[in-house]
């Protein structure tokens, strides 16, 4: 079994608490009826990011229709990028355990989801149709929930939900419970100072989209990464090919986009975030800060440079959600939202020490420089983790060790509860519909859309509702928005 088949296995177990069912991964069938259309962007798009999603989890895909080339090669090179296993053809051969059918009515009496989309917006059931709007988010939205009714459809007894498809169900990407108008899909999108940090699964799913934005594109964008790509990353990296393994994620992420939107000027950097700022950006002043970033203490690492506006993305079990942060009236601040724990409990690197105790090499001091650095575990450091743990020193040697914890979280090694572990790593879906949301966030960022301070939050067991975006205000008792010498700063950093 390839790593992203294992980590498919440890987030399937996370979510039914039954790792064996992975198996019906391999052995369900999957039909997709693509639309009779020709030529119509948001249709290619649509099946596009659905074979990028089923390409990454099922193993049995069949496709017919006049998109099926795009289906088929896309789905066999994202199982590639995991060296995963997969069997998908241009071919019909019904019964299907389950079909995904764009813009077309399902066959009477068969078991599936009619989707799609238009513009912003998503439509399921049978007035589920194909628009020609060339907006890439509601195309990706489609996919997304389509890929989450799959999944909830084939699993809902081991899930313990009602997975019944909806006779009609619509749901705008962009509405915030305001009534506002979305911006025209051409809208210009202009970068000031746009600064990513962690480009990972939600990054790779926002860029996809960036990408085949219709509008123009320009402006300065910085990605931040120390890491490389790995096969592991397959099972969820939208876009990510098998080409790209043991090449740094920022300069393929900047490959991609350049390629597409050449007026961009994108800089990159292959250093951990402090290193950075300590570095490249030592006044810390920053306009935007996108986080894609795996923990909640890198967060609050980067709430306390102090960036203009934080626009957030997260995944979390079978939640996901965007937010953004800001000093600007009642808007929260990181630290409002996950305030600095007082109560005495062993933080990560306090857990990581009780649970590995590997004296001689990793004292606390060194567990922290690591966990905040990125920095990958030398020869040393990786001999004395696999002759403990009966790990294989491949999988260790030149990884951070944010990326080792996970391993021996997922291998039952060691278990950290108060950390993020293996089984928080999302399925592909759950991470595209987050990076469509920071997606949206950004967007609205951007183009000066003003929105009530709050947060989005769904889940991948149901789908998106208007009431998904939940107000969320400032703290009195926050550790930085207390601050009385916080507005000084800011206003001496970014003027009044």
């Amino acid at each position: 079994m390839s790593e992203a088949s294992r980590k498919n296995q440890t987030a399937l177990k996370q979510l039914t608490g039954n790792e064996a069912l992975c198996v019906e991964l391999a052995t369900k069938r999957i039909g997709v009826i693509t639309p009779e259309l020709s030529g119509v962007v948001s249709a290619a798009v649509l099946t596009e990011a659905l074979a990028e999603m089923l390409g990454r989890l099922w193993n049995n895909l069949d496709v017919r229709g006049p998109y099926s080339k795009i289906f088929v090669e896309t789905a066999i090179a994202a199982a590639n990028s995991g060296k995963q296993t997969i069997n998908a053809n241009d071919n019909w051969s019904p019964p299907y355990d389950f079909l995904i059918s764009i813009g077309t009515k399902i066959p009477d009496r068969s078991p599936g989801i009619q989707v799609g989309a238009n513009g912003w917006e998503v439509s399921i059931g049978e007035y589920g149709e194909i628009g020609r709007d060339p907006n890439p988010v509601g195309p990706f939205a489609a996919a997304c929930l389509a890929s989450a009714q799959l999944f909830r459809s084939l699993f809902a007894s081991a899930l313990k939900i009602d997975a019944a498809v909806p006779r009609e169900y619509h749901w705008s990407a962009w509405y915030r419970g305001t009534g506002a108008p979305p911006p025209h899909s051409y809208s210009e999108l202009k970068f000031v100072d746009t600064n990513f940090f962690g480009n990972g699964t939600v990054t790779h799913a926002l860029m996809w989209i960036l990408q085949r934005w219709p509008g123009n594109v320009e402006g300065e964008i910085s990605l931040i990464d120390h890491d490389k790509y790995d096969q592991s990353n397959g099972q969820r990296y939208i876009g990510m090919r098998d080409s790209d393994v043991t090449a740094y994620k920022t300069k393929t992420l900047s490959n991609r986009l350049i390629a597409s939107k050449s007026k961009l000027s994108i800089s990159t950097f292959d250093k951990d975030m402090n290193n950075y700022f300590a570095s490249v950006r030592p006044n810390c002043k920053m306009n935007i800060a996108v986080a894609g970033l795996d923990s909640i203490e890198d967060r609050r690492q980067l709430q306390l440079k102090l960036p203009h506006t934080i626009v957030n993305m997260w995944t979390s079990q079978d939640a996901l959600g965007s937010s953004r942060y800001k000093f600007d009236g009642n808007w929260p601040c990181m630290f409002c939202v996950h305030p600095l724990d007082t109560s005495g409990k062993l933080d990560e690197v306090g857990e990581f020490y009780e649970q590995t105790r590997i004296d001689d090499i990793f004292l606390p001091w060194r567990i922290r420089e690591l966990f905040l650095l990125g920095t990958p575990l030398d020869e040393r450091e990786a001999s004395a983790i696999c002759q403990k743990f009966g790990l294989e020193k491949s999988s260790v040697l030149g990884r951070p060790l944010r990326t080792v914890r996970a391993l021996l979280c997922a291998t039952t090694k060691i278990s950290l509860p108060n950390s993020i572990s293996e089984a928080d790593v999302p399925l592909v879906f759950a991470g595209g519909l987050s990076g469509l949301a920071g997606f949206v966030e950004l967007t609205r960022e951007l183009l000066g859309f003003r929105s009530d301070a709050g947060f989005w939050q769904s889940s991948i067991l149901r789908n998106p509702t208007e009431h998904d975006w939940i107000e969320r205000s400032r703290l009195r008792s926050c550790y930085l928005c207390s601050d009385p010498s916080l507005p000084n700063i800011m206003t001496t950093k970014y003027g009044s």
